[in-house]
């Protein structure tokens, strides 16, 4: 048994960038693999990106080697000209919106302690490297800072304007679920098939998607099946004498392509489509 002087229970007065008290030495890599059993309050608009902290809901983040307590509201908006972005390298540019894609949200602090709100296209993972903070952070091998990621939002247009969906708890709720779908599943084939939502919805580890299809009609025996794999090609099954909308999930979209797997009990001549309401988050 530890010494308690000695042990990682022992409490030390410490004191971070933004916050200060009673801490314990716990191991850095334990630390920099936990993560809230909170969600981050968030809300979006058109042209905006807030992460909604507060007194009664704060922030509590671990930032690479430190601790963020954010109790007040962070806002990133967006503009015509050249915004705060963090590249693929990790390092904060002026850049303007590029394309309709998905952008992903990073918090980071700087050497006074002040706090930075910035998106990036580039997915939250962990990758080795300097300024590493365990996963769910910018894995840009150039980043000057710990970034951790905070959420995301999808540009539908470079002018920019974006996606406005509601957070409640770690679910975005969709209120345009053809924005983050795709049309013609089954289509041209009845073996299982790779479809992908790149640049629709979130691609990073652990994020879950529901929604509905629709089988467009092609005889009451006829069905199409969506899943995560192609082996759970069949994970949900939608009847196809019917133009109805019929609910799934969750599935787990696999890999920077966002592929899923959807398969039919015959080719569909009109293809079917499928669309995301619901998108389950990490944080």
């Amino acid at each position: 048994m530890a010494n308690p002087l000695s042990g990682f229970g022992k409490f030390l007065k410490l004191k971070g960038k933004s916050w200060s008290g009673d801490s314990t030495a716990v191991p850095l890599p334990l630390l920099q693999n936990l993560k809230t059993n909170t969600p981050i309050p968030i809300v979006q608009t058109a042209s905006t990106f807030v992460v909604n902290a507060g007194v009664t809901s704060p922030v509590n983040i671990w930032n690479g080697n430190d601790f963020i307590q954010l109790k007040e509201t962070l806002t990133y908006t967006w503009a015509t000209s050249a915004q705060l972005t963090i590249n693929s390298s990790g390092a904060t540019v002026a850049a303007t919106v590029s394309g309709a894609t998905v952008y992903y949200f990073y918090i980071a602090q700087d050497t006074a302690g002040a706090l930075q709100l910035a998106p990036s296209p580039t997915y939250p993972r962990y990758v080795e490297g300097p300024y590493e903070g365990g996963f769910w952070m910018h894995p840009g091998t150039s980043r000057g800072k710990y970034w951790n990621y905070v959420g995301w939002q999808q540009c539908t247009a470079t002018t920019p304007v974006m996606l406005k969906m509601e957070k409640a708890g770690y679910l975005y709720l969709n209120p345009t679920p053809t924005a983050c779908g795709v049309a013609d599943v089954c289509k041209n084939a009845s073996a299982p098939a790779a479809y992908n939502l790149a640049g629709l919805v979130p691609v990073h580890d652990g994020v879950e998607m529901s929604g509905w299809g629709t089988a467009l009609t092609e005889g009451a025996s006829a069905w199409i099946g969506i899943g995560s794999t192609s082996l759970s090609a069949n994970q949900f099954r939608i009847a196809g004498a019917t133009a109805n909308a019929v609910p799934f999930g969750p599935i787990t979209v696999q890999g920077a392509g966002a592929t899923f797997w959807a398969t039919g009990s015959v080719t569909f001549t009109n293809g079917g489509p499928v669309n995301i309401t619901t998108i389950r988050d990490v944080v």
